[in-house]
């Protein structure tokens, strides 16, 4: 099986599927929080601390795993490059890799690099997720021109900055290739209204979580059109230790006071009961369910080597979770049957769909089209990108027109 995914996909059926890892750090959190974050649509998307969140609403899974069971092994974990083989390429040959996320306006930018052992058939999720710094105003001024996707080759050195997510101070950058497809998102977020509420509840979903014994968690939610950096202190690891991307959450929020020009947020420990998991996506792992909601395509990019379609299921609280369409079968010749019958087909609507596309960060989605699909759910990573629904026949998807 997987080599037909990698034929089909450049990775694995079971595991990610749009290279949406993302730990960040404790100590400067805002990376990925700008770098990937989407276009602002809306004004003043700041959360009410009087709202009365109907929880059951965003219980799809059907609630948060029970503590006493034990958890199935995670078949690609985090994983973390030693320090001296990052320090030996930025010194000599370069680190070479792919931006992950840019915010100019913020001057953040996020990289991803992948293990370079071509006789390692796990090496495409061997990656990891770096912030980056200029050095100078010449590397800063090539790092504006970057979009995701773009390949380029680093020069520098390891900040050393106490944080769970590893920052590069760069001295040289070399573009190796544009990535030509990439999507032009304006991010444009304004704290202040989160600065005079102080502290806030807010109910929202996992987009990345890093955790580090030594140095606290971080916890990035994604709420609405914003993700929100979280740090977690360590008295609180209990509580988020667990977390994986797709996990819906209700947290108690406090405002950091810092000197920084993008400000921080953590837990705030005062509050009754500072971190709720509401509905724990590995609940849906084996489930066989029918779920509905719009047509999302994923583009191909460095990451996936053809477009991959989705259905997005949005609950009553607006919470949204996207769930991918593959086969579900082992044998070859009937995965790529199902395969390209199930893309044809969702190619299809999505070319007759004349409603307006929308940019979503990695992905794009139109209300135009509305898509049904029968199969099994498989969550079994905790750096899944977005659950699976498989499917054992293109029969098991149908779509029809949004007035």
């Amino acid at each position: 099986m997987s080599s037909i995914f990698r034929h089909v996909l450049g990775q694995k059926p079971d595991y990610r599927l749009s290279s949406f890892k993302a730990p960040l750090g404790v100590i400067l959190l805002l990376a990925v929080f700008v770098a990937c974050g989407k276009k602002d649509s809306k004004k003043n998307l700041i959360p009410d601390p009087k709202k009365e969140f109907t929880l059951d609403d965003s219980k799809f899974c059907g609630g948060p795993i029970d503590p006493s069971k034990e958890k199935p092994a995670d078949p690609t974990p985090p994983y973390k490059f030693p320090k001296s083989l990052l320090t030996e390429k930025l010194s000599v040959g370069g680190l070479t890799g792919w931006i992950h996320g840019a915010a100019n306006s913020y001057s953040t930018y996020t990289f991803t690099y992948r293990s370079e052992d071509s006789n390692d058939e796990m090496a495409f999720f061997k990656s990891e997720q770096f912030s980056l710094l200029g050095a100078n105003s010449e590397v800063k001024d090539v790092l504006k021109t970057l979009n995701r996707h773009d390949k380029v080759k680093l020069f520098g050195s390891i900040l050393e900055n106490q944080s769970p997510l590893v920052h590069i101070k760069i001295d040289r950058l070399e573009v190796l290739e544009r990535y030509p497809l990439a999507l032009k998102n304006e991010y444009k977020f304004d704290p202040t209204p989160f600065l005079e509420k102080g502290t806030f509840e807010i109910l929202g979903q996992v987009h990345a979580y890093v955790n580090s014994e030594a140095r606290g968690g971080a916890l990035i939610l994604d709420w609405k059109d914003l993700l929100i950096p979280i740090a977690v202190p360590q008295d609180f690891l209990s509580l988020s230790k667990d977390l994986i991307r797709g996990d819906v959450v209700k947290v108690s929020v406090k405002v950091v006071s810092s000197s920084q020009s993008t400000k921080h947020f953590t837990l705030d420990s005062e509050a009754p009961k500072p971190l709720q998991v509401i509905d724990s996506l590995r609940r849906c792992h084996g489930q066989e369910r029918t779920i509905e909601g719009y047509l999302v395509k994923f583009d191909r990019s460095p990451a996936i080597s053809t477009d991959v379609y989705a259905i997005r299921v949005e609950d009553l609280n607006g919470i949204a979770r996207n769930f991918t369409l593959f086969p579900g079968t082992q044998d070859a010749q009937e995965f790529m049957r199902i395969f390209r019958a199930v893309s044809a087909g969702a190619k299809a609507a999505w070319a007759e769909d004349l409603s307006p596309q929308m940019v979503i960060r990695n992905f794009s989605s139109k209300k135009g089209t509305w898509i049904k699909a029968t199969g099994k759910i498989n969550v079994v990573s905790s750096e899944q990108a977005n659950a699976q629904i498989y499917l054992d026949a293109p029969e098991k998807v149908t779509y029809r027109k949004v007035p």
